[in-house]
């Protein structure tokens, strides 16, 4: 609760200066300070609900952050994994999705921050060869796979995480709905050189829980880099 945004300091991206030298990576650094300070005193012990006591979906919009803001960007890719391990640990302890964001919550566990602008492509770019990356990816999906797979769409639909009748849109990843996010990371999976058949998978179960969209079109899409990040052609 001490943490800079919990006690409104005003961040430099606002035209405020509240925190040291006043730039934006000065703000980005001491943010993540005190998620990773968090993270170290206690993840929540077995206990870990909600956004308590780590709320997992700032801490990646933290990290991307850091990397975005630094000069020259720096790669995070191998941070951003830790905390994506940590999300899928600790969301053992709780229910299913059907408890809404007291239960698996798909935004802490959000694989799709694998491949998400603005944080990537900076998370892979430098310090980790791609030999890495695809081995991080594979073994990050295979667990997270193994465990939404036991997930119905009646459980997703009974704890607003999903609807049936969503309008997909990939270009909206980085907003709150699943479905957005699940779309716009399986192409970009692919482009990164994951498993083909882990990301299949993913399509798979994808196509139980919005059974309208076109999600053989994601796999099936063409990639590439374009003003600072990496666009599809499955993007609407």
């Amino acid at each position: 609760m001490t943490a800079p945004n919990m006690m409104h300091i005003p961040n430099p991206i606002g035209g405020t200066a509240g925190i040291a030298n006043g730039k934006q990576i000065s703000s980005a650094y001491i943010s993540l300070a005190w998620y990773q300070l968090q993270l170290t005193v206690n993840d929540g012990n077995g206990h870990f609900q909600g956004g308590a006591p780590i709320d997992f979906p700032y801490v990646y919009s933290a990290v991307a952050n850091l990397g975005n803001n630094s000069s020259p960007k720096t790669a995070q890719g191998g941070l951003l994994l830790s905390w994506m391990t940590k999300a899928l640990q600790v969301s053992e302890h709780n229910g299913g999705p059907q408890l809404g964001s007291e239960g698996w919550n798909f935004l802490t566990n959000d694989a799709s921050q694998l491949v998400l602008f603005p944080g990537s492509p900076t998370a892979w770019n430098g310090g980790i060869s791609s030999s890495q990356r695809i081995a991080l990816f594979n073994n990050y999906l295979t667990q997270w796979l193994s465990k939404v797979s036991t997930f119905t769409p009646a459980e997703m639909y009974a704890g607003k995480q999903a609807s049936a009748n969503d309008k997909i849109k990939p270009v909206d990843a980085a907003g709150p709905y699943v479905g957005d996010k699940i779309a716009y990371m399986i192409p970009r999976l692919l482009y990164w050189g994951a498993e083909a058949s882990l990301v299949d998978q993913v399509e798979a179960w994808a196509k139980k829980v919005w059974p309208s969209y076109n999600w053989s079109g994601t796999l099936s899409a063409s990639c590439g880099p374009h003003n600072g990040t990496i666009a599809c052609s499955s993007d609407q």
